[in-house]
């Protein structure tokens, strides 16, 4: 079996490597609409023309239309116009009243952007398209209800991948460098099955989700898929649940050994960063300024986390209910010379996220996305504080070894609980923020 993963492990690297990828940056941003927002008319339009500061891929666009009797018309696929930065739509005949059209576009990271543009018709004549009005509109952002459900739900299945990505990496980093055979637990067993089905499964719900906002409605399943995978965001979801269920067969094919080999070792490396890779290139680090720079940084990063945070879940809840308290604050020890260096790079590599997004500091406090960066700051603050602490407990324990052990070895369960619950409020604010445009 560990022959075969490694057959296919090769054979999803060397196919990563020939999938196309999109240069459409993600978050366009929209300039004008003809007709344009509060314009009155007194013939009703055949086009709605959209132009847009970046090109538009046609399979990422799709319109819907109200009329003043409240009839609501899913548009056709558009066309391009005079450039690729212009989308068109064919508007239904008897259009009369108070009219709402909406475009929606998908872009290459997966994030969907949307607005309406309202403007009446005030007698019906025949129909003709509408006079450009060089009149510039700002994006109206949706609030219905199904909008709000699917980042609702995006925001639940990041949280969940997320987070199965730090028990996961954090359970294989005590295993592999602090305490050898905690994988092999009841508890080990159970968190890495259940991390690495969610890594599996995870993806193909967010493609789905990914699919279900690609015209759906017009193009059905199929179509709608087609079209998903020939963007970034679709392909990297696909790429990232064969990666999962790799990952999973690994951990499967180290349960049947009942021992971690060097194989097992290379392919968890391999695997995993093109896990962390795919996943980087659903987010603002590919989108934004620097992708070459953001893509990396933002695999270190992830990784990090995984090493600090998950390492310590693993420590709390699968370590110590194994060994005696004297075995558990050397355990604590151990860790905490790994995970002060991890924490380094969690610094540095968030630095260097930051200033991607916000290039000028004060940008933090002009939009949501800087708002929620500045509060996901202030909780690992407070987690470095809380860690801060832990520290001068095992401090204390290494130099003098004075006081109960199983007291000290309580007090550093408890600052640890505190910590991770903390943490899981990062998490929380870090799947948000993905969905969440910088500027």
């Amino acid at each position: 079996m560990l022959r075969k993963l490694s057959i296919l492990s090769a054979l999803v690297s060397i196919s990563a490597l020939f999938f196309s990828v999109s240069s459409v940056s993600a978050h366009n941003t929209f300039s004008e609409s003809f007709p344009s927002e509060g314009q009155q008319l007194t013939t009703a339009p055949t086009e709605w023309s959209i132009i847009f500061e970046k090109p538009v891929p046609l399979n990422s666009a799709s319109g819907t239309v109200t009329n003043g009797d409240g009839t609501r018309t899913t548009l056709s696929v558009p066309r391009h116009g005079a450039t690729e930065n212009v989308i068109i739509f064919d508007l239904p005949a008897g259009l009369s009243g108070e009219i709402s059209t909406r475009w929606r576009l998908v872009g290459v990271d997966g994030h969907v952007i949307s607005g309406r543009v309202k403007f009446s018709v005030q007698q019906d004549s025949q129909p003709q398209t509408s006079s450009p009005l060089p009149v510039f509109t700002p994006p109206v952002e949706p609030e219905d209800d199904e909008q709000v459900a699917r980042e609702e739900i995006r925001t639940a299945l990041r949280f969940i991948n997320f987070a199965a990505i730090v028990l996961l990496g954090g359970l294989l980093f005590v295993e592999i460098f602090i305490a050898a055979g905690s994988l092999f637990t009841q508890r080990g067993k159970l968190t890495a099955l259940l991390s690495a089905g969610s890594l599996a499964i995870i993806p193909i719900a967010q493609f789905f989700t990914f699919t279900s906002d690609i015209n759906f409605e017009q193009k059905g399943f199929i179509g709608a898929a087609r079209d998903a995978i020939e963007l970034t965001a679709g392909g990297m979801h696909l790429l990232r649940a064969v990666s999962g269920l790799l990952l999973a067969l690994i951990i499967l094919s180290i349960f049947q050994s009942r021992q971690m080999e060097k194989p097992h070792l290379v392919l968890l490396g391999v695997t995993s960063a093109m896990y962390l890779v795919s996943l980087a290139y659903v987010g603002h680090s590919r989108s934004q300024a620097l992708p070459w720079l953001g893509i990396p940084t933002d695999v270190l990063h992830t990784a990090s986390v995984s090493v600090w945070l998950g390492g310590l879940i693993a420590i709390v809840f699968v370590v110590l209910p194994k060994v005696d308290p004297e075995q558990g604050l050397q355990t604590f020890s151990r860790f905490s010379y790994i995970a002060k260096r991890a924490v380094v790079l969690i610094v540095i590599t968030g630095s260097i996220q930051s200033l991607r997004l916000h290039g000028n500091p004060i940008s933090l406090l002009s939009n949501s996305h800087g708002l929620l960066l500045l509060l996901k700051i202030a909780l690992v603050g407070f987690m470095l504080w809380l860690a801060y602490g832990n520290e001068q407990i095992v401090q204390r324990f290494q130099l003098s070894q004075s006081g109960s052990l199983t007291q000290s070895r309580d007090r550093l369960r408890r600052a640890s609980i505190t910590e991770l619950l903390v943490g899981l409020i990062v998490i929380l604010v870090t799947a948000i923020l993905v969905n969440v445009t910088p500027n």
